[in-house]
This record gives structure tokens, C-alpha cells and sequence, in this order.
């Protein structure tokens, strides 16, 4: 939240690199000024009620549903902006991944009201089958390749906007940060993957991150948060993917509180999704 529209040098020099923890929104932010840490921003609000929907249609959100939200959706329908993408992390731990199509025909069944565009749409299938990935305790190689099947294969459901493939950039990203330290992958991802509001910047961003920390999913979320730009949605991504792998255990006790304390019943979202799954994600 802190971080979210500065740059990585502001970051950095208001913060330290990676960012240390949950931070106060700085004063002088144009957004989120004096917002307290652990302040969840719409990426977080939009995926709990998307779980809630899930878990009330029993796997399936109709259209009308979301468009009776008092949430301000936005709306994207022709665009290749990020914000929903996120909101599919909970389909993920809805459904087994493992028939693509699907997952697929699940999340543009989500999307639909609000996104059309298949650079949004294949987004969003990404982050969804690599959160599904890791419930199942795939590899994050396996997770990786999910995401760009699953993403290739959204990319077909929807309307056509001009921009680069968010497949070939999950696989280009991940492997451009490949064998470099930590300090490195995280400089060519500011400047070379991107860390705009755009789908095919935020998506291949977030999957880079992981491959460059994928033992620590609070290292890597702080990490991400740290690299400027859209740095709420990024390093939420990252959060959803790396905590469906590793669990509520692979983040330290005094951060879930602090998220756990702003009226999410996490704990309850995420055992009925969990139980949705069991189902056969219905």
C-alpha cells in the first residue's frame, strides 16, 4: 500500500530495499496518505468478496452479482488494466487447475462484467492457475507452466487489444531473472519486465519476482513492494501464488494479524474455498 505509484529510488530511499515490513502511507502520498501498515488496498477487497460470491454460487459468480456490488469495479472491458486480475486468486483455491478449460471457463465467467480484453482475461487465468498450482503442491516450474497454458488459452476467449503476449512475457521474465542474485533480478524487473498498471507489465512482474525468491513468500511480497510503480497489485500477486504454496506458516505470525485484524475472515474464506475444491471446485 505504502509504495504503491513511487518509484524504486523513492522506495528506497524512504524505506530501504526490500521494504522491511507493513509501512504507514507517507504523508505527503497522493493516494494513501497516513493510511496505517497493513492497510489492504482494492486488489485485497475485490478478491475477499469474489471468495465470498464463489462460496455463495458454489464455485460460480454470475455476472449480476458482481454487478450488484456496492464496489467500485472498474470497468475494462476493451483496456489491458491489471485490477482484475487479482480478484481470480480465490478461483484458484476453488478449483484444481488441472483441466485447463475448465479454469478457464471459469474466469471469464468472473471477468466478464468487467473484462473482456484476452490480454486481461489470460492475466487473470494465470494468476488463478498458479495459485491453484501451488494448493496442489506443484513445483514452481509446474505453477509457471500452468499459468502460461492457462494464459495462452484466455487469450483466445476474449477481445482483442494490442500488446505483447502475457504467456511468452511469464516465460521470458522468469527466465530473464534466472541464475542472478536477488539484488539483480529485482533491478531488471523495475526497468526491463515493468511495473505498470498494465496486465502484460504487473503479471510477468509478479511471476519474476517468485522464480527470483521462491522459498520466502514474505521476502519475495516484500521485495515486490519494493519495486516501484504498481507495486499493491504486484506484490499482491505474489503474495496469493507463493502463500498458496507455502501456507498461512510461510508468513510470520505478527503480519497475517496485522492484515488479519482489518475485518477479513480470512481464516473462514479460505476454508470454504478450500471445501469448494474438495467438490470438484462446484
Amino acid at each position: 500500500m505504502p509504495t504503491q505509484l513511487l518509484s524504486r529510488a523513492d522506495v528506497s530511499a524512504r524505506f530501504g530495499l526490500p521494504l522491511p515490513g507493513f509501512e504507514a502511507g507517507p504523508p505527503d502520498h497522493p493516494t494513501v496518505a497516513n493510511q496505517p501498515p497493513g492497510m489492504v488496498t482494492e486488489n485485497t477487497e475485490q478478491a475477499a468478496m469474489v471468495s465470498r460470491l464463489l462460496v455463495a454460487g458454489v464455485g460460480h459468480v454470475r455476472p449480476a452479482d458482481l454487478g450488484s456490488q456496492p464496489e467500485d469495479w472498474e470497468k475494462g472491458r476493451g483496456g489491458d488494466a491489471n485490477r482484475a486480475v487479482l480478484r481470480l486468486a480465490p478461483l484458484g483455491v476453488a478449483m484444481d487447475g488441472s483441466e485447463p478449460g475448465r479454469l478457464v471457463e471459469r474466469v471469464v465467467e468472473v471477468c466478464s462484467i468487467t473484462h473482456t480484453a484476452g490480454l486481461v482475461l489470460s492475466g487473470a487465468a494465470a494468476i488463478a492457475a498458479a495459485v491453484s498450482a501451488g494448493i496442489a503442491g506443484r513445483t514452481p516450474e509446474e505453477g509457471v507452466r500452468r499459468a502460461m497454458v492457462a494464459a495462452q488459452l484466455a487469450a483466445d476467449q476474449g477481445d482483442w487489444v494490442a500488446g505483447a503476449e502475457v504467456a511468452w512475457r511469464i516465460g521470458w521474465a522468469t527466465e530473464l531473472v534466472s541464475g542472478r542474485s536477488e539484488p539483480d533480478a529485482m533491478e531488471l524487473i523495475a526497468r526491463a519486465v515493468g511495473t505498470g498498471a498494465t496486465t502484460q507489465e504487473a503479471v510477468p512482474a509478479a511471476f519474476a519476482v517468485l522464480a527470483a525468491v521462491p522459498d520466502d513468500p514474505w521476502r519475495a511480497c516484500r521485495q515486490a513492494a519494493s519495486l516501484g510503480g504498481c507495486t499493491d497489485t504486484i506484490a499482491a500477486m505474489v503474495g496469493a501464488i507463493g502463500g498458496a504454496r507455502h501456507g498461512a506458516g510461510g508468513f510470520p505470525g505478527p503480519a497475517v494479524a496485522t492484515i488479519a485484524i482489518k475485518g477479513f475472515d480470512l481464516d473462514g474464506l479460505a476454508s470454504d474455498l478450500l471445501a469448494l475444491r474438495a467438490r470438484g471446485g462446484r
